[in-house]
């Protein structure tokens, strides 16, 4: 791909790499390398181009450039949709905690040296804490000094501490140290047998507890339920059999979160898959007992052996 000197697409800095590229007319997309969003890519239909535009450059920024670094720290360059855009701008907005969290978890992935002091004036680091000005980033900054995670806090540069190392280590490699695995998938008299002796057996072979919303006694509205036990899940199946929306918004909520996502699919429904889905690898069955052994293979290979004998 060939990039030009251009203005990003989403926080409209200037002077950043853009390129453009695909295979076909319905697959050109734009990739972007911005010194503030991170790396990302945009279908250039008209939709997903044109709702972006429209949004407040400031609210750009913030959301979605905050999303893209997020999904950069683990290793993904995200393709945005219409569709994953609504998703991620649905997504609840980052606590103050989860905003220091993520700017310190930033800082360490631009250090070679555990000594070398970081440039604070990258604006790489405002996306990182869905941040939109300077004022918010110096109080999370702030916030961190407090805690002993960064010290040296001056204008231009910081140096994060042992302890912040420590603690942003952490963040990255272990984000959750639940037992949990919330499945998000279709809610269908056929889909019972699957769930029993597939997804159940699997999850519960590799080491951790299945939790589908069906399955759990509440008093409080389901949405509610479903985000509180994503959030408290390690990782989340995502299973796309049937197409049901709820389970593309739960899989893009558990992203923006940072949680780690294992995509499965029947294998007679995986034609039917939406674009943005297609380019993860997906653990496609026929059977229940041969899904339970390829999603605890997988399980294991991408999340690591859980914590449940």
């Amino acid at each position: 791909m060939q990039f030009e000197i251009d203005t990003c697409l989403i926080c409209g800095l200037k002077d950043q790499a853009v390129g453009r590229s695909g295979d076909t007319p319905d697959k050109v997309f734009w990739e972007v390398k911005c010194d503030r969003c991170g790396h990302f890519q945009i279908t250039t239909d008209a939709n997903a181009y044109t709702q972006t535009q429209k949004l407040p450059k400031s609210e750009r920024a913030k959301t979605i450039s905050g999303w893209v670094r997020l999904q950069n720290r683990s290793k993904s360059v995200p393709r945005t949709t219409l569709d994953l855009l609504k998703r991620i701008l649905a997504l609840p907005t980052p606590t103050i905690s989860e905003r220091a969290d993520y700017l310190l978890a930033e800082m360490i992935q631009v250090r070679s040296e555990l000594w070398l002091p970081i440039n604070f004036e990258e604006q790489r680091f405002e996306a990182s804490a869905y941040c939109d000005n300077r004022s918010d980033l110096i109080q999370l900054a702030t916030h961190l000094e407090r805690k002993g995670f960064v010290g040296s806090l001056t204008r231009g540069a910081c140096i994060v501490t042992i302890e912040g190392q420590i603690f942003a280590e952490s963040l990255l490699i272990n984000p959750s140290d639940s037992k949990k695995c919330f499945v998000a998938m279709w809610f269908d008299e056929k889909m019972e047998q699957p769930y029993a002796d597939g997804f159940s057996s699997g999850i519960m072979q590799a080491g951790y507890t299945p939790i589908r919303i069906d399955g759990v006694h509440h008093n409080n509205k389901i949405d509610d339920e479903i985000i509180a036990h994503i959030r408290s899940s390690a990782f989340i199946v995502a299973d796309f059999t049937g197409q049901r929306g709820g389970v593309y918004f739960e899989a893009g909520f558990a992203m923006g979160l940072g949680l780690p996502v294992v995509w499965t699919c029947k294998a007679d429904d995986v034609e039917k898959l939406h674009f943005d889905i297609r380019q993860y690898n997906c653990v496609v069955w026929k059977e229940p007992d041969e899904l339970a052994v390829k999603l605890k293979n997988r399980i294991e290979a991408t999340i690591g052996r859980g914590p449940v004998n």
